[in-house]
């Protein structure tokens, strides 16, 4: 797993359209103004081999584990809880999963590129509740 804090981190990614697609979260989120990730948003990058309980105690993302109750994926009562979850097509499919942690200060944005290693659970809930990126007006957080 690899956690950006830093806009200028994205260059050591060897992933291009990767690279491109988190320059432009990077810009979005801080919208001209100089980057802070203590008050705007945590990148996240889940690799292969990263366990699920490591990526959700690592990054603060409720993924599998329901806000409101007891309830965790993949029961069928389960409400998850992200702002947004896409599929982008990035020489394969990238999922890009968005939860808002304080309303208008911060997010943590996760990106799950679909590739073996990556945890069944894991691509299981990103298949069952993403959309397509090309299908929704809400592509990134804009935070005040």
């Amino acid at each position: 797993m690899r956690i950006l804090c830093d806009p200028r981190q994205v260059a050591s990614l060897g992933d291009r359209p990767l690279q491109a697609l988190l320059a432009q979260r990077f810009d979005e989120v801080s919208d001209g103004e100089a980057f802070g990730p203590s008050r705007m948003a945590r990148f996240v990058i889940v690799e292969p081999g990263d366990p699920l309980p490591e990526i959700e105690a690592r990054s603060g993302a409720l993924l599998t584990q329901a806000v409101l109750d007891d309830v965790a994926y993949p029961e069928p009562s389960f409400s998850p809880s992200f702002e947004v979850l896409l599929c982008h097509d990035l020489d394969g499919r990238v999922y890009e999963y968005v939860e808002i942690i304080s309303e208008g200060e911060f997010a943590i944005v996760l990106f799950i590129r679909e590739r073996p290693g990556v945890g069944e659970l894991l691509m299981r809930f990103c298949r069952e509740f993403a959309q397509p990126a090309g299908r929704t007006t809400h592509v990134a957080p804009r935070l005040a």
